[in-house]
């Protein structure tokens, strides 16, 4: 599955996965780090980790339903 990305208001790109949008938190060499848009607003810890356009572990988010369909429709 390819990954889908957009563009936020700010012009920064937010990974959607799963139904749910995340920001990137960081990066060291190869590995970008993902997390939720809702982790300050409600403590969501959804986590995406992506190496060479893979995702390579994903933390469920266990406290919201998906954001990301508000966006694409």
């Amino acid at each position: 599955m390819a990954l889908e990305y957009v563009l936020s208001e700010k012009n920064k790109y937010m990974l959607i996965h799963q139904g749910f949008l995340h920001v990137k938190e960081r990066e060291h060499e190869n590995k970008i780090y993902w997390k939720c848009t809702e982790y300050k607003k409600i403590h969501c810890k959804g986590r995406v980790n992506i190496v060479d356009d893979k995702v390579t572990k994903c933390i469920e988010h266990n406290n919201h339903i998906p954001n990301a369909a508000k966006i694409e429709a």
